[in-house]
């Protein structure tokens, strides 16, 4: 399974090696995670109660610390924060139903690979924005205006992963997924 989710690499005589980050990973896994996370977005929007935006700004909030939390190396502290950020946007995501809701899943999954190995401080900032801005959108239950800056977030986080991955590349697939998602 690992394999055929393309996290490992089997060569012969049965080594096993861990699969390569890589442009075209980013790419395609930037451009499903915008047409069904957008999808999701829009979706769920349109069903949160009182109650999950009070929720959703207790997350925001805690998930604000993220930076000044990874500044200073307080890795408690900066595993709240990132627990904190995830849940808010598997919040975002949680009325999709099941089959969509598991495909969102693995993405974030193998998204996560690449935030380990890259996520840069100049990011946290923007992390935080993106917060904001779907939170205001939830507020006005206007779904499409949260799955536009998640796709927009999505853009930006792509083009640093791949500038950092290969300067010289050159990808778009992920901004097409993006004109198309949020076409209407």
């Amino acid at each position: 399974m690992l394999e055929r989710d393309g996290l490992i690499e089997l060569e012969p005589n049965q080594r096993i090696r861990i699969a390569p980050l890589s442009v075209g990973d980013v790419e395609e896994l930037y451009a499903m995670r915008i047409a069904l996370e957008t999808l999701a977005i829009c979706k769920t929007v349109q069903t949160f109660s009182r109650a999950d935006i009070a929720e959703l700004e207790r997350l925001c909030e805690v998930a604000s610390d993220e930076g000044d939390a990874h500044e200073g190396a307080e890795t408690a502290r900066a595993e709240r924060a990132q627990a904190a950020h995830d849940a808010f946007h598997a919040r975002f995501t949680a009325g999709a139903g099941g089959r969509l809701s598991a495909a969102i899943d693995q993405l974030t999954d193998h998204a996560e690979r690449y935030r380990l190995v890259n996520l840069l401080p100049s990011s946290y900032g923007d992390r935080d924005e993106t917060r904001r801005e779907m939170l205001a959108a939830a507020i006005e239950r206007d779904g499409n205006r949260a799955a536009s800056v998640f796709g927009a977030h999505c853009v930006r986080r792509a083009h640093e992963l791949i500038a950092e991955l290969s300067p010289d590349a050159t990808p778009a697939l992920y901004e097409i997924a993006l004109e198309r998602s949020l076409a209407p």
